[in-house]
């Protein structure tokens, strides 16, 4: 047999990975983790799976596409279920932020704001994005 790690700490794997090994013959170093790790390692996992939708956007593969969309799914219910979050309260956040921010559905892209800098709107912009310079470059302090 040949043993092989998963990365340098382990891996988060879908439930029935590991008694599909274990049916195969393989021998496994397998843990149930707690809830509390559950949830760092589902957002450690995220990251892998946008990264596995990308690629699989990029190669125009729409099968591939749904599958990864599925996982990612999959880990937002899973994060859902081990912060303790009831489904019911974060679908009315959602309702509520989709009725007074709108989703993402039109494809509205922002370049660039000049800010209204004597409103209450434009004061708070301004701290927002001063506090985040890697997000948000002020003009004249582009390098």
């Amino acid at each position: 047999m040949t043993k092989f790690y998963y990365g340098k700490k382990g891996k988060l794997v879908r439930d029935k990975i590991p008694a599909t090994h274990t049916a195969d013959g393989h021998k496994l170093g397998v843990r149930r983790i707690d809830r509390a790790e559950l949830a760092s390692a589902i957002l450690g996992k995220v990251p892998e799976e946008l990264a596995e939708l990308t690629a699989a956007y990029k190669m125009g593969d729409e099968k591939a596409e749904k599958k990864e969309i599925v996982d990612l799914k999959t880990l937002i219910d899973a994060y859902i279920a081990a912060r303790g979050f009831n489904p019911a309260d974060i679908e009315a956040v959602a309702q509520q932020k989709i009725t007074t921010r709108g989703g993402f559905a039109e494809g509205y892209w922002i370049d660039w704001i000049d800010l209204k800098d004597n409103s209450a709107d434009g004061q708070r912009l301004l701290k927002k994005f001063r506090r985040e310079p890697e997000k948000y470059v002020e003009e004249g302090n582009e390098n």
